[in-house]
């Protein structure tokens, strides 16, 4: 969201994984930040603010200038695509009722594209010195000849280098007198076509080796699609049979996987469009959804100092639990419940103090974050509850705002309290 001025209180975040300790931020994430300064059409100008004071972490991890001039002018990470078509990923595209196809609008199949641009120039450069020096009307002949001798001489230099892939891609070493007679072809390649053979031969081998890689990585694209719609149409997420539209071919149960952008959507999906959650009460949806959220570190440190403290799993939110755990173990994925009983916690008795003496000052930020979080996954659970027709349990999670959020902020700072 765009805003006139942007302040930061600190310039710093908690390592990646669990490692402990904080890192600067990196170019990209701040200028991710900071770039929303400044409203389009209404601000000349927009305005960052570095201000430490605000908070404690942030004067505890005051930046320096050498991290200030790297965040402001250091290098910017190029884009590397990440995509992985999995289950979910398929899931989400059928809902929007895009199939296969996807699969070649997307930042990898681009910069492939890109790449294979490229090569092509490379190998145009190589046909025009291929060229050089012939003339007449069979020059695009000889040409192309020449292009075959450099194809060939680097098929030789690669067997002389021990990689040939004779034998089934077995590399192979020559006889001496193999290797007499590939250099003795090569010197007559050279002789015919010229010395710029090695270079010709070295772009022409990196094309075919691009369109390789390009025609493996569309079909492993294309592989991972249609076994993540065998698994789906398996069990229940996709219909089987032809004729369908992407998103009429979707089941209930896939509708509701395909409504969660993260977490485990196929989890968290089987869970509401079977009807598990219809006997829980709002507080236990809440705890049941952080079972989703991972937070590792404010599990491993709330674990210690609450053991004892957080309250239990109603017989009924157990039994949701176990359900949860067993799909769970399907999917080779495992759960923690510190989490889900701080929630329960926080939900019942609204004490922010209560929740802070678990956690360390800097942690406190991370259950804030992760109750914003909360309210985000009830709005979509509402919505697949909605889309379900599932309406008493629709009524029963409404004013889960006022549940989550009343009380987390107090005229007081709590930051500055626990710093005292």
């Amino acid at each position: 969201m765009p805003a006139r001025t942007v302040v930061f209180s600190q310039l710093d975040k908690p390592n990646d994984g669990d490692t402990p300790g904080h890192r600067p931020l990196r170019p990209d994430e701040f200028w991710q930040m900071a770039g929303r300064a400044g409203r389009r059409g209404m601000d000349e100008l927009g305005y960052v603010i570095y201000a430490p004071t605000l908070s404690v972490a942030g004067l505890r991890n005051l930046a320096s200038p050498i991290e200030l001039r790297e965040m402001l002018c250091g290098r910017m990470p190029s884009a590397v695509s990440q995509l992985t078509v999995d289950r979910p990923f398929v899931l989400r595209h059928l809902q929007r009722d895009i199939g296969p196809e996807v699969l070649d609008r997307t930042l990898k199949n681009d910069s492939m594209r890109r790449r294979a641009a490229a090569i092509t120039t490379e190998i145009q450069a190589a046909m025009a010195a291929a060229r050089a020096g012939l003339e007449g009307p069979d020059s695009d002949a000889a040409a192309a000849r020449r292009i075959q001798a450099a194809d060939r001489y680097a098929a030789l230099e690669k067997r002389l280098a021990g990689a040939s892939g004779d034998f089934g891609g077995t590399a192979v070493r020559l006889t001496p007198k193999q290797q007499k007679d590939a250099r003795a072809e090569m010197g007559a390649l050279r002789a015919e076509h010229g010395d710029d053979l090695p270079k010709i031969g070295a772009a022409v081998a990196g094309r075919k080796a691009l369109q390789a890689e390009l025609e493996a990585t569309r079909t492993a694209l294309r592989d991972d699609w249609a076994a993540a719609m065998r698994w789906l149409t398996d069990f229940e997420f996709v219909k089987a049979g032809g004729g369908l539209s992407p998103s009429e071919s979707l089941t209930p149960r896939g509708r509701a996987c395909a409504a969660f952008a993260d977490g485990q959507p196929l989890i968290m999906g089987t869970i509401i469009s079977d009807g598990w959650l219809a006997g829980l009460s709002l507080p236990e949806v809440c705890g049941w959804i952080c079972l989703f959220l991972r937070e590792r570190r404010i599990a491993q440190t709330a674990g210690e100092a609450a053991r004892g403290e957080l309250p239990s799993f109603s017989p009924a939110l157990q039994e949701v639990y176990h359900a949860t755990a067993e799909l769970g173990e399907q999917l080779e994925v495992e759960f923690d419940t510190t989490l889900s009983k701080m929630m329960l916690d926080w939900c019942e008795k609204k004490d922010i103090g209560r929740v802070a003496g678990w956690l360390d000052a800097h942690m406190l930020g991370v259950f804030v974050k992760t109750v914003l979080r909360v309210v985000s996954y009830l709005d979509v659970t509402r919505e697949v509850l909605l889309g379900l027709h599932e309406y008493e349990l629709y009524n029963r999670l409404d004013h889960h705002t006022d549940l989550l959020l009343g009380g987390l902020v107090t005229n007081e700072s709590l930051y500055l309290t626990m710093a005292d």
